[in-house]
Parts: structure tokens; C-alpha cells; sequence
């Protein structure tokens, strides 16, 4: 895990991105070692990132798997901040595959357990996939 340092360097450091484009405020900076550190190990296992994280007021985004009792999904996303993110489709960054058939309840599941925005996304990536993406989402928040 980062160090309570470390994580105050990156909140205030400025940064080239892998595309060239130079970062100005923390809100857009990425904290490529933290996040795949931080997946690495379960919720339970962040609490030196979260209380370093939020010490700079950094927020931290959990990404979730459908295939997760509602318990454990309330253990995550009370851990959170800013965000969760939800995958759209079983592909992991990158991939691409079809839509998750239980994104909707998922969301729906999600609405229920956290007050927290909800992010989906995760392998969509046609035009259509993204319409449909956004109808699943708003007739999960009833939106």
C-alpha cells in the first residue's frame, strides 16, 4: 500500500498521462500504483489508503461485481467516496462482450444499498451497447 507520503505527494503533485495531456488539479489526477495495489486486496485491507485518501480529500472508487451478496456490496460501498462503479458487461477494462443480462437489477440492488453515485461502465463499447447501457440505468433509478 501507498504511504500516507505518497499519497500527499500525488494529491499535490502535477503529472504527464500516458496520452501526452498534462494533469492540473488533483480531481484528474490518477493514482495508477494505488488503484492496482489497492485491487489487490479486499475492502477490509484499505484502511491506511482510505485514511491517507481522505486526510488529502481524496475520494476512493470501489468497483463491484454483480456476483456479490448485498452484505458484502454494503461493506464495500460504505468504504467508498465519490463513487461505485459498476460493470456493465463480465469483460474486464478494455474487453468487449455483451451486456451483463443482470446490469439492471444490479443497479436496481446497488440503489438500495448505497446513497453513493453509481458509475456503469466496464466493456461498453458500440453506440448501441451505451443506449442501452443508459436505458437499463435509468429504469433501475427510476429516472
Amino acid at each position: 500500500m501507498m504511504r500516507d507520503s505518497e499519497i500527499q505527494h500525488a494529491a499535490s503533485s502535477r503529472s504527464d498521462n500516458w496520452s501526452g495531456e498534462r494533469h492540473v488539479s488533483v480531481e484528474q489526477f490518477v493514482l495508477t500504483q494505488a488503484v492496482e495495489e489497492l485491487a489487490q486486496h479486499p475492502v477490509e485491507e484499505a484502511t491506511p489508503w482510505l485514511h491517507g485518501a481522505r486526510a488529502h480529500g481524496l475520494d476512493t472508487v470501489f468497483v463491484v461485481t454483480p456476483t456479490a451478496c448485498d452484505a458484502r456490496l454494503a461493506t464495500i460501498c460504505a468504504q467508498g467516496s465519490g463513487m461505485i462503479y459498476a460493470p456493465a458487461t463480465a469483460s474486464v477494462t478494455g474487453g468487449q462482450g455483451p451486456l451483463h443480462h443482470g446490469m439492471e437489477a444490479f443497479v436496481a440492488r446497488l440503489c438500495q444499498i448505497t446513497s453513493l453515485p453509481i458509475g456503469v461502465g466496464t466493456g461498453v463499447s458500440t453506440p448501441q451497447q451505451a443506449a442501452a447501457t443508459i436505458s437499463g440505468v435509468e429504469r433501475a433509478t427510476g429516472m
